[in-house]
């Protein structure tokens, strides 16, 4: 049998100009270097770690540890870097970023790879303001033209970037406008308005994105860049409320041409007010039928309770990047070892 090429993704293409690790050994050097000149340390942290994400929207993947007395402990891939880079701001490192791989356990789509190359960077004494500026100044680094087209649409990245509240969004392209505090019964009449169904059983995160995934996400960041901000506080457990507003978070998300590549926060950094989030959130997973798997990351929660300064923290999809740079249709044409659902003639026949 003729051997097949030994690596996936055809866009490997060694000694070209378009070769895929090329391109990608090109782009994040050019994301250390922004880094490295601003004074940020490079680190590295644990990819298993011994707490599992409680977010209800995430899913880690699980192993276990075997002792030399055979005891075993689980130990969980982590989800992003975060918890652990967290404790290092709490010790005292100011700035701090790293390049690495994510885990998530789901599936597999255009847009979603269990394994994938993201950014995360911490920077002290300061908000989700700041986030925005670098992270506007480090995609413009990586891409200095005036234009980005993608998959047929022209963005315009040399204008200033949009920015645009939770509540605005939903008010300009669901034509609905939402108390500031939002309910469950709120979301339930705006869904009925909007022509979508509104269960008894559908809890307040199912109503939302079936209003926010079909008439607001689609037209983010069409035009030019922007950044999605201010989400109600039930959608960001990791961080701090507006001064003004207990009901909203400083949270803010980058969309550009209408792909969403990077989460951040000004972050909560009080240790008991992480712990009730964290509770809420494993109470919302059993009531969606999927259990928290282990406990709650106490080493973040000593580190809060020990001490972190006001802090701004970001998370940006490298490989979602380098899709767009590329006008790539799916994020596995910029990986060069995608994860592929498997062919069923390929798995064993269960027993009995």
């Amino acid at each position: 049998m003729k051997p097949h090429p030994p690596v996936d993704n055809d866009r490997c293409r060694p000694g070209e100009p378009d070769d895929l690790l090329l391109f990608r050994h090109n782009m994040i050097a050019g994301v250390r270097d922004f880094f490295v000149q601003r004074g940020f340390l490079e680190v590295e942290t644990p990819a298993l770690i011994p707490s599992a994400d409680p977010s209800p929207h995430l899913d880690s993947f699980v192993t276990h540890y075997r002792d030399l007395e055979g005891r075993q402990r689980p130990l969980y891939l982590r989800t992003s870097p975060e918890f652990a880079m967290k404790r290092l701001v709490a010790a005292g490192y100011p700035k701090l970023f790293q390049v690495c791989k994510f885990f998530r356990n789901g599936e597999i789509t255009t847009m979603h790879n269990p394994e994938f190359t993201g950014l995360e960077w911490y920077q002290t004494h300061t908000d989700y303001h700041t986030l925005m500026e670098l992270t506007e100044g480090m995609v413009r680094a990586l891409w200095p033209h005036p234009t980005l087209t993608y998959q047929g649409q022209t963005v315009d990245m040399a204008s200033p970037w949009e920015q645009l509240t939770v509540h605005e969004a939903i008010e300009r392209y669901a034509k609905i406008k939402l108390p500031n505090d939002i309910q469950r019964s709120d979301l339930a009449e705006a869904c009925r308005n909007l022509s979508l169904s509104a269960n008894p059983d559908d809890q307040w995160d199912d109503l939302f994105f079936k209003i926010f995934l079909t008439y607001v996400e689609p037209h983010l960041g069409r035009e030019r860049p922007l950044f999605l901000k201010d989400y109600p506080i039930r959608m960001a457990a990791l961080s701090r409320a507006k001064p003004d507003n207990p009901h909203v978070a400083e949270r803010v998300e980058l969309y550009i041409a209408g792909v969403e590549l990077a989460n951040g926060y000004s972050e909560l950094v009080d240790s008991d007010e992480q712990r009730r989030r964290w509770e809420e959130e494993v109470e919302l997973r059993e009531v969606n039928e999927n259990p928290f798997a282990g406990e709650l990351d106490e080493g973040l929660l000593n580190a809060l309770a020990w001490g972190m300064p006001p802090t701004a923290g970001i998370a940006l999809g490298l490989d979602r990047l380098f899709m767009l740079f590329r006008d790539a249709s799916t994020l596995q044409e910029v990986l060069p070892f995608p994860l592929q659902h498997p062919d069923p003639r390929t798995l064993p026949i269960p027993e009995g």
